[in-house]
């Protein structure tokens, strides 16, 4: 009978000074300072630092994007691919200092310098070649 009084009583004094010790803890905040976004100096670190190849400037942009050619296109996929100049890339890559924008089934978007330019799949251009020509209506050709 003694030894569960005495557990009673440990488990009470344990409580209590528990609850105590919680009620102290709340008196006693952290001052923290406020919190100060002060990097916008430093460097993106999501930009890479390593050198850009062949270094373009603005006066080599004029004139429109590089020849690009364009062979295949899958564009059905999660992650849609062409094959242009040999090379399988996705949004996102570069080649020949053109940023691929987008890849759908009318072909490949590309950013050059502040412009973009739409690429046309093979099976764009071939559909586009098919088409006749502007005919001139009513009128009989001689």
């Amino acid at each position: 009978m003694i030894g569960r009084r005495l557990l009673t009583l440990l488990f009470l004094v344990g409580f209590a000074s528990c609850a105590a010790l919680l009620v102290w803890a709340e008196d006693a905040q952290v001052m923290r300072p406020p919190v100060q976004y002060e990097a916008f100096q430093l460097r993106d670190p999501f930009k890479s630092a390593l050198p850009k190849k062949g270094g373009v400037g603005d006066e080599d942009l004029k004139g429109g994007p590089p020849a690009l050619s364009v062979t295949g296109v899958l564009w059905g996929s999660k992650v849609p691919q062409a094959i242009i100049n040999g090379k399988v890339v996705k949004a996102g890559d570069v080649i020949q200092n053109a940023e691929i924008i987008a890849i759908d089934k009318e072909g490949v978007t590309v950013r050059y310098g502040d412009q973009e330019y739409l690429i046309d799949s093979p099976v764009a251009a071939a559909i586009q070649a098919k088409k006749p020509k502007d005919l001139k209506g009513g009128e009989d050709e001689k």
